[in-house]
């Protein structure tokens, strides 16, 4: 269980201009601005979407929601996105007609929590379009991580296991190795697997679907290679 008392992650803060944005738009009251402009303000999924809706945020910021907080995510460097791209087409190759398959794309996992996982596995319905993917749509999420490693595994993985997503796999890039977390209990996985190249990895929902390890990326890189 995740008890570290200070985050491990920057917090998205907001102007007097943007409270005033926010208040004006009917998201909040003017009672609000102290706690908006020193961080301590817990948002709602709903207000986060209609900040993006009133243009308070933008669709191209790097930031999620997690706890009421919004977070900002570290830039995305080269290896980054090549092991994103690998596990494009291993997912696609494997899963499509099966289920859908979001890149980079947001998940409601509770009323304070739209985390925006690299890859989240849902189950496949019509109307996506209409409401938010929220935990029972969710198969298993899939985290690429090297700079956010500590939050990935730590406040992030929390929430995850809290919203009882049942599976979670960590591509960890200082490793080059996929940890498979399985049987969420509150805060934590109970059941932790790591595999390497060499290795192959089938995910719960799809156990017929056998992944290559190595297919996770192009190639090894040093660890002064900078991979995010």
């Amino acid at each position: 269980m995740t008890t570290a008392v200070e985050h491990t992650y920057d917090l998205r803060t907001f102007c007097s201009a943007e409270f005033r944005a926010m208040v004006a738009a009917g998201i909040l009251g003017r009672q609000d601005r102290e706690a908006v402009l020193d961080g301590s303000y817990r948002f709602t999924a709903d207000q986060y979407q209609s900040m993006g809706m009133a243009g308070i945020l933008s669709e191209y910021e790097p930031i999620e929601l997690l706890n009421g907080e919004i977070v900002e995510m570290a830039p995305v460097g080269i290896t980054h996105n090549d092991t994103t791209d690998c596990i494009s087409d291993l997912m696609f190759g494997a899963l499509l007609g099966r289920a859908r398959i979001r890149v980079q794309g947001s998940v409601r996992i509770n009323e304070l929590s739209e985390p925006q996982p690299d890859f989240a596995i849902l189950r496949q319905r019509p109307d996506y379009h209409l409401s938010p993917a929220t935990p029972a749509d969710i198969l298993f999420i899939v985290e690429v991580s090297y700079s956010s490693l500590s939050y990935d595994r730590g406040e992030k993985l929390a929430a995850y296991a809290a919203a009882g997503i049942p599976e979670l796999w960590i591509v960890n890039l200082r490793e080059y190795a996929i940890y498979v977390h399985t049987d969420p209990a509150g805060e934590e996985y109970l059941t932790i697997r790591r595999f390497q190249a060499g290795d192959t990895v089938s995910p719960l929902a799809f156990p017929d679907v056998v992944l290559p390890v190595s297919g996770f990326w192009s190639g090894m890189v040093g660890p002064e290679t900078e991979a995010e």
